[in-house]
């Protein structure tokens, strides 16, 4: 288990370096200029939760990356000096009950890849079957390349009790799979996704690709974690037209366990079909929940 420190500086560090779009050997060289030697090796190292600043000198370097990531002064050294919030990243916290998500990242060989790229537009096309389980999920992915990048992790966590053996990812356009990694304990899937060509910094992508998942383990809430917003999320969720719920809601939340922070009551279309938009959705969990009549209490 990491320490969960660690984990809250290095998930800070990761999404400012994004954000501000800068390379390491940019940033190894603006630390320079003030006098500060780092390796590019150590900055990568910081900012996968491998290693963690502690000497004098590194804690020098990390108020300096400060001015430089244009992040709230002293937001960095605080990471590292008290506890995370409770509400600390749900993907961080997702990967505490297995295999650690950026461990399973790497190994599908896609390391670097999501400080890469700035996500402009994901959308979800969930598709619930007549035994209430997820038949399929279509995603379409744009991306905006923030240094040379030809690969993208796909993601998919199944339901508990499931096996991430019984999870694959199926490419569209735009990509195709490589190296495929599972945690069963989290029964979760990563799959490499290789680019159908080398995007330069700047460049725009688009990525279709569908998760399978085989364990027809049947459900009631479907939601999206929401690490770094991208500027456009949209998830839809049709149902079966001989197995409809009888009450919807959509839903927001900071971490999986924590209470509600916005709740909407929501109805089907006549095409059974509900979706959510969201233009810079705040971080956490953003999703649908719902009742079957077969569900509901008689007494």
């Amino acid at each position: 288990m990491t320490d969960p420190d660690y984990d809250h500086f290095h998930a800070l560090l990761r999404i400012a370096i994004r954000e501000r779009g800068l390379s390491l050997e940019s940033i190894q060289r603006r630390l320079s200029l003030q006098g500060l030697n780092v390796g590019r090796s150590t900055l990568s190292y910081w900012q996968n939760g491998r290693r963690r600043p502690t000497t004098g000198a590194s804690m020098a370097v990390v108020r300096a990356l400060e001015g430089i990531l244009r992040v709230p002064p002293e937001s960095l050294s605080q990471a590292l000096a008290s506890t995370p919030p409770k509400d600390r990243a749900p993907v961080l916290q997702m990967s505490a009950r297995g295999m650690e998500l950026d461990q399973m990242i790497q190994a599908a060989g896609c390391d670097g890849a999501l400080t890469s790229l700035e996500t402009t537009a994901f959308v979800d096309l969930v598709s619930v079957g007549i035994d209430g389980d997820i038949t399929r999920t279509m995603s379409l992915h744009t991306v905006r390349a923030l240094a040379e990048m030809e690969r993208y992790p796909a993601i998919f966590g199944g339901e508990t009790g499931g096996s991430a053996s019984k999870i694959r990812h199926e490419a569209l356009s735009g990509c195709r799979i490589g190296r495929v990694v599972r945690d069963e304990q989290s029964n979760v899937c990563v799959s490499e996704l290789v680019l159908d060509r080398k995007l330069a910094r700047g460049e725009t992508h688009l990525m279709q690709f569908l998760a399978h998942d085989e364990n027809h383990i049947p459900v009631n809430t479907i939601f999206k974690l929401v690490v770094t917003p991208p500027a456009l999320l949209a998830l839809e969720v049709s149902f079966h037209a001989d197995k409809l719920p009888v009450s919807i809601e959509e839903f927001e939340k900071t971490t999986e366990d924590g209470p509600d922070t916005f709740v909407r009551v929501r109805t089907l279309g006549v095409d059974s079909r509900v979706a959510l938009i969201r233009e810079r959705a705040r971080r956490g969990l953003v999703g649908f929940r719902w009742t079957y009549a077969s569900s509901l209490s008689t007494t």
